[in-house]
């Protein structure tokens, strides 16, 4: 017999083999499972003997106790300070806000749409909506709350000087934001301006607790000449207004000027070239219930296919005004493209 005929009947004897002792295999997988449940010899459970379990069964009920009882104080500590402290109210506002400086508190602007970038840049081709679509989302999601807020409001232009000074109103004031928007043409089945290449942006003043305008503050000549308005008498006619927050909006050197072909801005005040204005009675902010952040809307007309920065500033007595560290200012950068 040749070598290659009892190899290959040794592999048939091994084969035969495994086949008379698969059920005996299978057999003792499952006693040694069984065993492992429960050793009757032994007197083991899983393992270990009922005085071993004994000890274990004692020690998580200890811990989990101590973890239980834990968690509990935390809770009750928590709900302690949740039932003795005013939610609605900041713990630390006025002075002791970490906002204050030696000028007392600061305020600083807004601008929306507003990516998350650290600086506010907002960069599209007008024909391709694809690419102004994230910041026509952003407003959407921005100005959702104005809808519903608007429902409950009141008109307090019809406010006496008194009136309007008095923080007991039980309601908040109306800011119809949509009305401003659709007069310059920036609705929001417009995209906002961004399809025709003219976007509009909003400018905010942004929420301090209890913070008020104290005194009127006009700005000055020498920045409203900066500004590419029409008109001389600029001066003369802001000076028509008392008791507002104005707003104005330039390049930020000359440069970005020489590209700005027409800004337009547009609040209660209603349109203007040169400056917008919110009335002291939206202030102080309460935190009060449906209350409407009053929006400035700015219209970009600007040379395509240019970097332009744009710097907003607001103006009141008590608004300090630094570029550098983003008091009462803000600066973005815009570039329209086709």
């Amino acid at each position: 017999m040749s070598a290659k005929n009892c190899v290959d009947e040794d592999e048939n004897d091994k084969k035969i083999k495994f086949k008379d002792n698969k059920l005996l295999y299978v057999k003792n997988i499952f006693k040694t499972f069984g065993l492992f449940i429960w050793d009757n010899k032994k007197k083991e459970f899983l393992g270990r003997e009922v005085l071993s379990w004994s000890y274990v069964g004692v020690m998580y009920v200890f811990y989990f106790s101590i973890l239980g009882g834990f968690t509990w104080a935390m809770m009750a500590i928590l709900m302690a300070i949740t039932q003795s402290t005013n939610m609605s109210v900041p713990k630390y506002a006025g002075l002791s806000s970490p906002i204050t400086g030696d000028d007392g508190l600061l305020p600083g602007l807004g601008m929306r749409p507003h990516l998350g970038k650290k600086l506010s840049t907002i960069e599209f081709n007008y024909n391709k909506s694809e690419s102004y679509l994230e910041y026509v989302d952003a407003l959407d999601i921005f100005l959702e709350d104005y809808e519903e807020r608007i429902k409950n409001t009141g008109d307090c232009s019809v406010l006496t000087t008194e009136q309007a000074k008095s923080t007991n109103r039980d309601y908040s004031c109306s800011y119809d934001i949509f009305s401003y928007l659709d007069q310059l043409g920036c609705s929001k089945n417009k995209s906002y301006g961004f399809a025709t290449g003219e976007p509009c942006v909003l400018i905010k003043l942004n929420n301090i607790f209890k913070w008020s305008p104290d005194k009127t503050k006009y700005p000055t000549s020498d920045y409203l000449a900066r500004n590419p308005c029409n008109g001389t008498n600029v001066l003369n006619e802001l000076k028509s207004f008392t008791d507002h927050i104005f707003y104005t909006c330039n390049g930020e050197t000359e440069s970005d000027t020489s590209f700005i072909n027409s800004i337009k801005l547009n609040s209660l005040m209603g349109i203007n070239d040169c400056f917008a204005g919110v009335p002291f009675y939206f202030y102080p902010y309460t935190n009060q219930a449906n209350y409407m952040q009053p929006l400035i809307v700015v219209k970009l007309n600007l040379t395509l296919n240019q970097q332009v920065n744009i710097n907003c500033v607001a103006w009141a007595n008590n608004i300090k005004i630094d570029k550098r560290k983003g008091y009462g200012s803000v600066k973005f950068s815009i570039k329209i493209m086709n």
